[in-house]
Formats: C-alpha cells, structure tokens, sequence
C-alpha cells in the first residue's frame, strides 16, 4: 500500500499504539500510563478521535490512520519513538499494515505486543478460513468476498495470518506480529481485589456487541429474560444496567434490549467507566468480565447455549473460549458459570 506523497505534519511521540479495536486501544493506554508514558503518545488507528477520546480520557493522544502519512515520516516516527505498542486484535487492519512497512522498510524499533486474552495458535490454510470465517455468514457469496479480501491483502503487503484456538474450527485473520524481530510478549492480567461484603450494589450486564446480537433469536430473548427477571427479584433489585461493547452498532442493540425488557424491569445503559467493585456482573459471552474488579462475575452461557441462533454467522466454540480465558486469567474464584439457573440462584441466595 502506497503511503500519500501531500504534506502532513511531522509528529514527534516518545510512544506509538498501533491497534483498530477500541478495547485493545484502551488497555495499550493504560499499558503506557503504567510504564510512565502519558504525554506524547500517537495511536494510529482507523478509528476516529471521537470514537477512542468517548472512553479514554487522554486528551493529550495524537490520533491518525496510517494512510495519511508520508513514509519517510512514519518511518522517523517508528525508529525515534521508545517504544511501540501492538495488542491482540483479530482482522486490525493498522496492524497488519504496519508490520509489514517495518519488515519492507527494515525498521529497528522497541516493539512490544500485549498479550491481552489467550492466543489463538492453530494456524489453518485459506479453504479452512473460507469455510469458518468467525463473525461471518458461511456461504458462497461470503467465501467469494473473503477469498477477493485475501487477494488485495497479499497484493497490499498486509501481514496476517489465519488463526484459530486449538480445538476450534473458526478461523480469524490475525496480525502476523511473530514475523516482527526482537518482538516482547507482555501478559496483561489484573490482580483482583476482593471486597469484604456479602452483597451487591447493583447487577450490569456486560454485552458482547454485534456478535452477540447475531445469536439473538425469538426463544433466545424469551429465555434471557426469564433468567434475567429470576436473578433481579432473587437480589431483590427492579434495574439492569448494561454495558454496551464500545465497538457494537449501538442503536440496534439498544432498541432489542428496550424493546425485550420493557415490561420485565428496568434498564440503564452506562455511558461511562464505573467502579464495579461492588456489583454483580453478568455475561453471555465477553470475556470483558475477567479485566474488572468486583463483587462476583458470572457467564450465562450454559443457561443459554442451547437457544443460540447459529444460522446468521460463523461463532467459535464459546464453552472452549471461556474456559481458555479462566485458565489465562488464573482461574480467578470470584469468576462462576453455573451449569444451570437453579445452581445460581442457589449461589445467589447463599450469597455465593
């Protein structure tokens, strides 16, 4: 890909994010505050200021996709900066861009990846990707578009490969950052804090975004409120609030959610990051819930597996994604994924 040839100003940042994904932005900032970074610092990235600046409160971050620089720029901006800062994000196409221009271009930089949730390892060829292409519709149409995206990815020097978890058949195009040369590997994991009381303030629900949407169906969303309603009234609360994955289509999901919970409880969206020390939180299937401290976290997956719509897209093997989280993270003791909702609300009433 042939970087502009106009004129851009020169940046000059003693730290540079690469990632597209708003939560892998997000923990690569709180990575660089951490290391003592908090001034100059670039993120180039295809999402907009406004997208990354709502959820991170660094005003002072350059924001800036890689196609508006000069080449000779990004190249004195890479070798100057400390340090570069890539983190797991499936299909980042700012990642894969810039391996390879510090690969073609031979670029020496302190380049770091953080490893944010396990590591999909099992590489598969081109039919295998074209045949589990996770997050998207399995039919000839999709394999056309995917195959024609391949092509111009090869042709544009993007550097990626097709990975999956061992044991699972769908298949994402990762960013090749083991190609990159003298590459440190940083596990980030949370040292939880376990509060000293025996009961929630309040219950969120973490949501999964346009993936999880895509499992919705008629049964699915009867099922999911009647367990929802079940575990606020054995808590004793009447609101559900929820947290909306920061790269979901916001409106659609919020217009599901309103439409299935108006006349079971009520719902608040949280617009901003909270404490949630002291809250129960919920899931389907984010593994967002092992990255928080609170009062406990439970995955309603086994209550709900078996209602999934599978027809819309390609998903992975959820039981084995969590499992591989829980084992990553330490199998974290405040972290639950009860076999069915009796065992829950037991837990509930026992206060765990």
């Amino acid at each position: 890909m042939t970087l502009p040839k106009e004129h851009s100003r020169m940046l000059t940042s003693k730290a540079v994010i690469i990632s597209d994904g708003i939560p892998t932005i997000l923990e690569s900032i709180r990575f660089l505050n951490e290391k003592g970074f908090k001034n100059e610092v670039l993120c180039i990235s295809l999402r907009t200021k406004n997208q990354i600046l709502k959820y991170s409160k660094n005003t002072n971050l350059e924001i800036k996709p890689f196609y508006k620089f000069r080449k000779k720029d990004l190249k004195k901006i890479l070798i100057d900066s400390e340090i570069v800062v890539f983190s797991e994000s499936n299909s980042s196409i700012s990642s894969q861009f810039l391996i390879g221009f510090i690969l073609k271009e031979n670029i020496k930089c302190n380049v770091n990846l953080l490893m944010l949730y396990p590591f999909q390892i099992q590489e598969r060829n081109l039919l295998h990707f074209l045949n589990y292409p996770v997050g998207y519709k399995n039919n000839i149409k999709t394999k056309l578009k995917l195959f024609i995206k391949i092509i111009l990815f090869k042709i544009f020097n993007l550097q990626f490969k097709l990975l999956s978890l061992s044991g699972c058949n769908a298949t994402s195009i990762v960013p090749a950052y083991k190609k990159l040369n003298n590459l440190k590997t940083t596990k980030i994991i949370r040292e939880y804090k376990s509060p000293i009381i025996n009961s929630c303030k309040k219950v969120v629900y973490f949501h999964s975004g346009d993936v999880e949407e895509s499992l919705y169906c008629d049964s699915f969303l009867k099922e999911f409120k009647f367990i929802l309603e079940n575990i606020l009234s054995k808590l004793d609360f009447d609101i559900l609030y929820i947290k909306l994955h920061p790269n979901s289509a916001k409106n659609s999901t919020k217009d599901i959610l309103e439409k299935t919970f108006k006349n079971s409880f009520k719902i608040e969206f949280i617009k901003d990051e909270l404490d949630y020390s002291s809250d129960l939180l919920l899931t389907l299937i984010s593994s967002a819930i092992f990255r928080f401290d609170c009062f406990r976290s439970i995955s309603l997956l086994n209550l709900l597996e078996d209602k999934f719509n599978y027809k819309n897209n390609v998903h992975p093997n959820y039981q084995l994604v969590f499992n591989e989280s829980y084992k990553f993270f330490g199998k974290p003791s405040h972290i639950f994924m009860p076999k069915n909702l009796d065992t829950l609300l037991e837990k509930i009433k026992n206060h765990f």
